[in-house]
């Protein structure tokens, strides 16, 4: 654009005053295009490193990303999604084992607090006779059968320190269950908001697309103007600017989409299964 505008000047068709312009335009453009270059050279290194990759040089050649394809369409159902989310998410499974131990460990500390009452009995063999052979003669033959039997009852002195460890385990217990009803609703929340957030980046992909659509087709039609001397270089720049901020706009839009879709498998509990991926217990 710079040196069209150049040779414009020179055979009169515009000002001294609108190629200086343009020249300034093109120079804060260098300026932006070198911190972007920048900017993604760092976020270059930071993806290599997730990679597991060593050679951040800033003259090593720039990653190739293979183009992503478009975003799987994916059917929301939020009511049936929370209870899959409840089966499926690991703390709040965790809660609930929880809970289930605080209300074995409240029902074995009110025990303790009640009498114990316990049957005992036996049974063998004696022998009744005054001479020791006879006896030993009887014990033998299973002359003389006992069958005592009796019961035990013990009742504890103090429950000073029964009580104190029932009420710990009654409290302990009240908390866990006031907990998994607070993760309940949390989870109902969480789900609720990743629901929305996919239905409103969809929205704003098909925006986006359509607002840059209607840029490209600006610019062009700016572009013909220009080049029939109805426009000028600087409403040909505004367009130019405007499909740049509209193709970050959709850029944006679908990067947001995917984060979308992944805060929404994760808060389900979903995003192993998803990427078919299966955790084997190596424990003995």
């Amino acid at each position: 654009m710079f040196d069209e505008n150049q040779k414009r000047r020179r055979v009169g068709s515009i000002s001294d005053a609108d190629v200086t312009q343009a020249e300034a335009r093109v120079a804060n453009r260098e300026e932006v295009i070198l911190s972007a270059e920048r900017n993604m050279r760092d976020i270059e290194n930071q993806l290599r490193l997730l990679l597991g990759r060593n050679d951040f040089s800033t003259t090593t050649e720039y990653l190739s990303i293979k183009q992503l394809p478009p975003a799987p369409p994916i059917t929301v159902d939020a009511a049936e999604d929370y209870r899959s989310a409840l089966e499926a998410r690991p703390d709040y499974q965790a809660a609930r084992l929880g809970l289930k131990i605080n209300r074995v460990n409240n029902s074995q500390a009110k025990n303790q607090l009640l009498p114990n009452v316990d049957f005992v009995g036996s049974y063998g063999h004696g022998g009744l006779d005054p001479t020791f052979s006879r006896t030993r003669n009887q014990v033998r033959d299973q002359d003389a059968r006992a069958y005592p039997a009796g019961i035990v009852v013990r009742v504890p002195l103090t429950f000073s320190q029964g009580r104190g460890r029932a009420r710990v385990a009654k409290l302990a217990l009240q908390q866990s269950e006031a907990d998994l009803v607070c993760r309940e609703q949390d989870i109902t929340l969480i789900v609720a908001a990743a629901a929305g957030q996919i239905d409103t980046t969809q929205k704003r992909v098909d925006v986006s697309r359509h607002a840059l659509d209607l840029a490209r087709q600006a610019l062009d039609a700016e572009e013909k103007r220009l080049k029939a001397s109805t426009s000028t270089t600087f409403l040909v720049q505004q367009q130019q600017e405007l499909l740049a901020q509209v193709e970050n706009s959709y850029a944006r839009a679908l990067a947001d989409q995917r984060r979308a879709l992944a805060t929404y498998e994760r808060e389900i509990g979903i995003t192993l299964s998803r990427h078919q991926i299966t955790i084997i217990d190596t424990q003995p």
